[in-house]
């Protein structure tokens, strides 16, 4: 587990904090790492946490974040629809071998593929973000405003 220390931004609702921090050492070796949650592409960021310490505003916070689920998701989010891009062009190469035509079915059908499970990453990458164990959490308050 990798656990960060920030401030508290704001309060979303009960649960849920907005903790401006620093890059992580572990940033650096990350792929992502410039497509992340930069603010103005700097050493800052800002991540939504799940707020179990009842943080306030200003509040010096330590979150935790589970590198397990990052890995998850970012497996299903690039990987998924990787996977249906390929499936999508075997399947149109097949159908042009069985129809015996010269259209670009492969491609054609790698496309719908492709586009069908966007979509499907979308709807459940909204049912994820809504689950707990998939989101950063703050543990414990360091200081106070």
């Amino acid at each position: 587990m990798s656990i960060v220390e920030g401030f508290v931004t704001k309060i979303k609702d009960n649960n849920t904090a907005w903790v401006k921090t620093q890059k992580a050492i572990e940033c650096e070796s990350c792929a992502a790492k410039s497509s992340c949650n930069s603010i103005g592409g700097g050493e800052d960021m800002e991540i939504e946490a799940i707020n179990f310490a009842s943080a306030k505003v200003g509040d010096c916070v330590s979150v935790e974040l589970t590198p397990s689920s990052l890995i998850k998701i970012a497996s299903f989010v690039y990987l998924f629809p990787i996977i249906f891009l390929l499936i999508g062009a075997f399947i149109g190469y097949g159908l042009e071998q069985y129809f015996n035509v010269n259209t670009p079915l492969s491609a054609i059908c790698s496309v719908l593929f492709l586009i069908f499970s966007f979509f499907i990453v979308k709807v459940k990458g909204e049912g994820m973000s809504k689950k707990n164990k998939y989101r950063p959490r703050i543990i414990r308050i360091k200081s106070k405003k």
